[in-house]
């Protein structure tokens, strides 16, 4: 903001002291003299800037985030969410487990699991996704990532990573 403008805002603007008054009636009826001074619409104001409309489409292809990938499931003996993180060599690096949703996506975030928005935003809806599961007992798997050709949890069986494997 230009100063000009900040200078205009503040000639229009008057501190009305009332620090301790509690009788509504009292400050209802300042409220009402003080509007009838009305200095009009505000003259420095900025002309509103046009905003861009934009149709969101469908990613075409998928582009693989160089930290690897994350499987997520809902283990609901446990009322627990699990998010295992493996490299793009398929190897598993990381489980976190937490009662949430916002407690993984923020701890994998924490632990820079994530290098691409996209990515963050497909892992956002698939632990909300994941959490309601627990909540409802609605079954839940994994979604596809935009741009592939099969279901991520065919990835999550062929690596034997569900809650029901017993890891080494």
């Amino acid at each position: 903001m230009r100063p000009e403008e900040v200078e205009s805002f503040r000639r229009q603007v008057q501190l009305v002291a009332r620090i301790g008054e509690e009788r509504g009636e009292v400050i209802a009826e300042e409220i009402c003299r003080l509007s009838l001074r009305d200095p009009g619409p505000y003259a420095g104001a900025l002309p509103p800037r046009s905003i861009e409309m934009v149709e969101g489409k469908e990613a075409e292809r998928l582009t693989l985030d160089k930290a690897g990938y994350l499987v997520v499931y809902p283990d609901p003996r446990r009322n627990r969410l699990t998010l295992e993180h493996y490299t793009n060599h398929g190897v598993l690096d990381c489980v976190i487990e937490g009662a949430t949703a916002a407690a993984l996506y923020a701890t994998a975030i924490e632990r820079c699991l994530l290098t691409r928005l996209d990515h963050a935003a497909y892992l956002g809806r698939e632990l909300a996704r994941a959490e309601q599961s627990l909540r409802t007992g609605e079954p839940y798997v994994q979604d596809r990532a935009a741009g592939t050709e099969r279901p991520m949890a065919s990835l999550s069986t062929a690596c034997r990573c569900g809650p029901d494997d017993v890891r080494p």
